[in-house]
């Protein structure tokens, strides 16, 4: 039984590197938004409880403190998480999920605790997943497509036209 498992994980495995070799030619990211990066950049304040909500599984594109150990879509990228990664999809056959944990800034969601359940999740197709919501408020729209990147220039788009409206103002 444990034998179907580990095939889950080496299709995922695999989806992750072709996922990593497509946006190398197509010149996007491969890993995961950083929170704690998005958090500094934005000066994000401390957050409101939402509490236990369905979100669309599109719209993680982060984690807190794990965002190198999968691909933007959450496939695992090294064999060193086989173990754990296998655990947790026996454990979706034979009894299902906790809810994870997410931050929510804008419109998009960063894993606080659930980064496996999200990638087992995502490599049997689900779409949606229960979740604790904390929100951080954002003063500009984040989508899933965003980088860090272009995060940075909506901040700076937004700043410029704060300071330009406060020196007409004067």
């Amino acid at each position: 039984m444990m034998q179907q498992y580990l095939t889950h994980f080496e299709q995922a495995h695999r989806r992750g590197f072709l996922e990593r070799i497509w946006n190398f030619f197509r010149r996007e990211p491969n890993d995961l938004l950083s929170f704690e990066a998005v958090r500094q950049l934005l000066r994000l304040r401390t957050g409101y409880d939402k509490g236990l909500q369905e979100i669309e599984l599109d719209k993680i594109v982060g984690s807190v403190g794990r965002g190198r150990e999968f691909t933007r879509r959450f496939f695992p990228k090294t064999d060193r998480l086989e173990n754990r990664w296998s655990k947790v999809d026996q454990l979706y056959h034979e009894r299902g999920f906790e809810p994870i944990t997410v931050y929510q800034v804008s419109q998009v969601y960063f894993v606080l605790d659930g980064n496996h359940r999200v990638s087992v999740s995502q490599t049997h197709g689900l779409t949606l997943m229960e979740a604790y919501v904390q929100v951080f408020h954002s003063p500009i729209t984040i989508t899933p497509h965003d980088t860090l990147d272009t995060i940075r220039q909506k901040w700076s788009r937004l700043n410029r036209s704060s300071t330009s409206l406060a020196l007409v103002s004067t």
